[in-house]
């Protein structure tokens, strides 16, 4: 089989519109992944409110600031905050999301419980996203009706949660 310059020339060209679409793919997918919070799981009746309007919260959905869940008293959902960080909503609470950016985030529990599953890498002094240790636990902050949360207690005893 005879090459020809215009055989050559095209597969060039379908080489680097493929090498151009996969990247700009990762790229929006990756963005896409780290910008937001987006619901992981839910369970049973959970709405969130934007505005005036109420809607079933749904899996892969992107809240934005402003937005409310709210959970029944059987239901839950999973938040995925940043990749490998977690906001679980338990059955009768409510939240609202104050700011989204990853660096910055911060929530307002409303009424009733959430739980955090924060991605901690053992024997490294820093993270992803932060220069060290310390700055991440300033990425994520927790406003509940009697305080502001900055940093998550080391140990039970450390919290001065209400009995």
């Amino acid at each position: 089989m005879t090459r020809t310059p215009y055989t050559l020339g095209f597969a060039l060209v379908v080489i680097s519109l493929l090498a151009f679409s996969t990247t700009g793919q990762q790229q929006e997918t990756f963005e896409g992944f780290v910008s937001g919070i987006r619901p992981n799981a839910v369970k049973g009746k959970v709405l969130y409110q934007r505005d005036d309007g109420k809607f079933d919260l749904e899996p892969g959905l992107r809240l934005q600031e402003g937005d409310f869940v709210k959970t029944a008293f059987d239901s839950y959902a999973e938040l995925l905050l940043q990749p490998g960080n977690y906001l679980r909503v338990a059955g009768d609470s409510e939240l609202q999301i104050f700011s989204d950016p990853y660096d910055k985030m911060r929530l307002k529990l409303i009424s009733g419980s959430i739980s955090l599953e924060i991605l901690a890498r053992e024997g490294e002094n820093s993270s992803y996203y932060a220069e060290s240790v310390d700055q991440v636990y300033e990425l994520i902050r927790i406003i509940t009706p009697s305080a502001e949360s900055r940093r998550l207690p080391s140990s039970p005893s450390a919290c001065n949660c209400p009995k």
